[in-house]
């Protein structure tokens, strides 16, 4: 009875929640059904939730955008997941030009026609796709892109604004209006909003990175954070130390939005953690160290920067003798001594070079001939 039993319970069927998905092409449509009433939870590349219910029937989803589609269902009792790799499939073939290709030919804006097949049309053609709100200004430098989905210019800081960059970082940024700089299959446009002027593409909160495929097929992945993370700047003095030379580290240039504070600073100098908003630190070995300062908000949100800085040996200098002309390289200023036979008499000199005491006893000239430095 109990063998009969085990072999019973073996053979039910497994109640568990089940998510079926039909469709996987960019524009077009995937439909989704459980085989639970459930709610359903979709991200696409992991950004922001869009919700649907399958309690009446299945839900029809169009993406956009190639990559991820997190699908996740809710039931009264159970809950899973399904990942569905969204991909581009071959363009379907309207009557007119495919909604997904970059076409040839221009469109005039602010006065000016511009070629579709530039930084700025790859721009003005992936916002068409993805429905987002994209305008321009004219300057006395060509049209600037101002403001994409609600982003404008001056949003996050006095310096803030959209910037391009073709093939990163593969290629140099070049200083050339997007509406000039001219695009061809397998280039990848970046188009991203910079806060600070060195920022680039992968620490911007805002990134439209467009493909442009075999046939001018245009492929978009966006990145959209809800949630700035604070900059991480910082400076350092003397520009070129020297060994056992105290450098100021300062961190005043990191700064946060919304009116938030930065609440940490954390310093790794030398494989030591150093805190706080300035800090100083003596090198004892001539190399180059990598600095990197972390800055945490008042959120818990963080971002860091890293730089390189170069500490050299001094050189020491014991007394000498000076017979004719002899020059000295601090490496910041030459200091240049000549000697001269003349009417002399015994006089003492000295001067302040920056981290060294140069003090001089010597024969002393009337035409005082110490040159370069302190003296003429």
């Amino acid at each position: 009875m109990k063998s009969a039993l085990l072999l019973i319970l073996l053979i039910l069927p497994a109640c568990a929640l089940e998510i079926q998905v039909s469709g996987e092409c960019v524009n077009r449509k995937v439909i989704i059904s459980t085989d639970q009433p459930s709610f359903l939870v979709l991200r696409m590349n992991y950004g922001a939730p869009i919700y649907a219910s399958t309690l009446e029937s299945p839900v029809t989803f169009v993406p956009r955008i190639s990559g991820d589609l997190l699908i996740t269902a809710i039931s009264e009792k159970e809950e899973t997941s399904k990942i569905v790799r969204i991909r581009e499939c071959e363009p379907v073939r309207y009557s007119g030009i495919s909604q997904n290709i970059l076409p040839d030919g221009s469109f005039e804006e602010h006065g000016k026609m511009i070629s579709w097949r530039t930084a700025y049309g790859a721009l003005k053609k992936a916002c068409e796709i993805l429905g987002y709100p994209c305008s321009s200004k004219l300057t006395d430098w060509g049209i600037f892109v101002d403001c994409i989905r609600g982003v404008r210019t001056g949003s996050l800081g006095k310096t803030s604004g959209w910037m391009y960059w073709v093939n990163y970082p593969n290629k140099p940024l070049l200083g050339i209006s997007a509406t000039e700089y001219r695009v061809y299959p397998n280039d990848e446009v970046i188009w991203y909003f910079s806060r600070i002027m060195d920022e680039k593409p992968e620490s911007s909160p805002y990134t439209m990175k467009i493909r442009i495929g075999p046939n001018y097929e245009i492929h978009v992945n966006v990145k959209w954070e809800t949630k700035i993370p604070p900059v991480a700047d910082f400076e350092f003095s003397p520009d070129n130390p020297y060994v056992g030379q105290e450098v100021v580290f300062n961190a005043s240039k990191s700064f946060a939005f919304g009116g938030k504070r930065i609440m940490e600073y954390v310093w790794q100098i030398d494989w030591i953690e150093l805190k706080g908003k300035v800090v100083t630190y003596k090198f004892e070995k001539e190399e180059d160290y990598e600095i990197k300062l972390t800055v945490y908000d008042e959120e818990g949100l963080y971002s860091s920067v890293t730089k390189t800085l170069r500490v050299s040996r001094a050189e020491d200098y014991r007394n000498f003798t000076v017979t004719g002309e002899k020059s000295i390289d601090f490496g910041f200023v030459v200091l240049k001594i000549r000697a001269e036979n003349t009417q002399v008499s015994i006089r003492n000199e000295s001067c302040r070079v920056p981290y060294y005491d140069v003090r001089v006893s010597s024969v002393y000239c009337p035409m005082r001939r110490f040159l370069g430095f302190g003296w003429q």
